[in-house]
């Protein structure tokens, strides 16, 4: 079922850029670092253990097109690597104590719709759009399999291609991970990113 839900997003993305015959494409690559992590903290309704999720630091690795919805206006579909999770405080009445972090990396694709201004020949572009994501390795079982949410970005690009971005993106499917073990709420996932990508 994840890979058909995967799979169509991929399809529609594909149907989105056939229709766009007049629109200009580009193409593109990002790398960057994130800062991944969980909420709400939670304490157990039972013994009183309270838990508290801290930021971890992670990475990310893409792939973009980038249509020209006109002229201030850009849909720009991203498939990327991306690391999900965060570090695990246990408060056992004698002070916090650090579990092992738990951080899975993930196929996420994403949609972003932009729009952009420029100045002189600098683009800046701010926008977002949803996001889905896939977990590809064995802490899939520690964070969660799956991952539904929306993305947020605002990016500087350079007349030779290179742009900074930031992006956060706010998860909304209730994790149950291992990592979650004794807590009842609906814990969802939060991330910042900061990435350097590179236009073609």
């Amino acid at each position: 079922m994840k890979l058909l839900i995967f799979s169509f997003l991929t399809f529609y993305t594909s149907i989105v850029l056939a229709q766009e015959k007049t629109s200009k494409l580009t193409y593109g690559l990002k790398v960057g670092l994130t800062m991944s992590n969980l909420s709400p903290d939670y304490t157990d309704v039972s013994s009183g253990t309270k838990t508290d999720f801290r930021y971890k630091r992670g990475f990310t690795f893409g792939a973009r097109v980038l249509v020209d919805a006109g002229k201030h206006f850009l849909l720009m579909p991203e498939l990327s690597l991306v690391g999900k999770g965060s570090k695990k405080y246990v408060d056992y009445s004698s002070g916090y104590i650090p579990h092992s972090p738990a951080l899975s990396t993930s196929m996420e694709a994403t949609i972003n719709l932009l729009a952009k201004f420029y100045s002189k020949q600098t683009k800046f572009m701010f926008g977002g759009g949803p996001s889905f994501a896939v977990a590809m390795d064995q802490y899939r079982e520690d964070v969660g399999d799956t991952d539904a949410g929306i993305n947020m970005l605002a990016a500087i690009q350079t007349p030779i291609g290179f742009s900074v971005e930031l992006n956060f993106n706010k998860g909304f499917k209730k994790q149950t991970g291992n990592i979650f073990y004794g807590n009842s709420k609906a814990l969802t996932t939060n991330l910042f990113g900061f990435c350097i990508g590179y236009t073609f």
